[in-house]
């Protein structure tokens, strides 16, 4: 979590993200974590909201919610343990990450998961969205950029589209910009009918093409590395033909397939 200042002197928060592999997580299940621990997997400014338990359920609300919205079926709880010898208090305080697998029927839990024997995608959504939640808790008229490298990675492909164009919505509703490294078509399909569907009005979507800006990073067998930008029509169309060999794989294979 850095803070750096704009072009205007402004001060600007840059959330970066990261996917939470097994190196950041203390090895076997029913894990406690530190505080330190904590931020590394969240962000600093966790530390700030953990100690009242008023704002951790609220944050946690607003996460579980999201989780909802993304159709991932899990609820997050993060309890505290107080180590205590004889009822008296010792040590530091630790934490439990816990995600209850929830029932298709009631919306409850059926029974819980450790947080570090869930995939890597699911670690990562969840750490997103923890550190978007929390930068809206407490930092709210602060600028922030937020960069993700590779948003595909470790996501299953029909995950993909819904979580970005969710990403998409709940940062257009603050103050946070999105960039996104991806080699993903479905990322950028999802990026067009966000766009037609901003200019028909249709879901509520309301993303400005003005607002968006795509680049495309061509490594040359020389090692150097060209840029161009694709701009895209109001109704989600690029203007000119991307370049070849990004969206005609998926369809090149088809043919190959169905080629007699």
């Amino acid at each position: 979590h850095i803070v750096k200042n704009d072009g205007d002197s402004r001060r600007v928060s840059r959330l970066t993200s990261r996917i939470i592999n097994s190196s950041v997580l203390p090895g076997g299940k029913n894990q406690y974590f530190t505080i330190d621990e904590l931020k590394k997997i969240f962000g600093e400014d966790i530390e700030d909201i953990i100690t009242s338990e008023t704002r951790t359920v609220d944050l946690i609300t607003r996460v579980n919610n999201s989780l909802k919205d993304i159709q991932i079926p899990y609820l997050l709880r993060i309890n505290a343990v107080q180590p205590s010898v004889h009822g008296r208090i010792v040590g530091d305080t630790y934490y439990v990450i816990t995600l209850g697998e929830k029932d298709d029927q009631t919306e409850f839990s059926r029974h819980d998961v450790d947080f570090s024997m869930v995939g890597e995608g699911t670690r990562s959504i969840i750490s997103l969205l923890m550190q978007i939640e929390i930068h809206r808790a407490e930092n709210r008229r602060t600028p922030c950029v937020l960069t993700i490298r590779e948003f595909e990675n470790h996501l299953h492909p029909s995950l993909i589209g819904r979580f970005f164009k969710y990403l998409v919505k709940r940062t257009l509703e603050t103050n946070i910009d999105l960039i996104v490294e991806t080699h993903s078509e479905i990322i950028l399909r999802t990026l067009q009918t966000i766009i037609k569907n901003s200019k028909d009005d249709i879901d509520g979507e309301n993303l400005d093409v003005k607002r968006v800006a795509i680049y495309y990073v061509d490594k040359k067998n020389s090692g150097d590395s060209t840029i161009e930008q694709l701009n895209l029509t109001s109704n989600g169309y690029f203007e000119k033909a991307p370049p070849k060999e990004f969206f005609d794989i998926n369809s090149n294979l088809i043919k190959e397939m169905i080629d007699d």
